[in-house]
């Protein structure tokens, strides 16, 4: 359905960590690190596989953003598709575990 998604947050590195390991049992891994020295940049996951979607997370102020757009100031919501109940149930343990707010159990949606 897409191609690729990205969020703009206000820490790369722990961002980055959480986002890794979130999405891991869904069979995303890390496929770019452009983080540069003053903790900016991005970090681009993805199955790996080619003319697959990918996912990034950055830090920085993206070039088409426009005056009052800010990092952080949105909850955003984000459903990936998941190979298995068993995936959705590890992503949904370790997204809490690394501290994601947790409003009710995971569910699997059909759409």
């Amino acid at each position: 359905m897409f191609d690729h998604l990205g969020i703009v947050v206000d820490d790369l590195a722990s961002r980055g960590a959480f986002y890794g390991a979130v999405i891991e049992p869904l069979g995303y891994r890390l496929l770019e690190d452009h983080t540069q020295r003053d903790g900016t940049g991005w970090l681009v996951f993805g199955s790996g596989a080619p003319e697959s979607p990918f996912f990034v997370v950055a830090v920085g102020r993206p070039a088409f953003w426009r005056g009052p757009h800010v990092v952080g100031s949105s909850p955003i919501h984000l459903a990936f598709r998941a190979p298995s109940r068993s995936a959705v149930d590890r992503l949904h343990v370790i997204g809490v575990a690394r501290g994601a707010n947790e409003p009710a159990a995971a569910v699997v949606q059909f759409h």
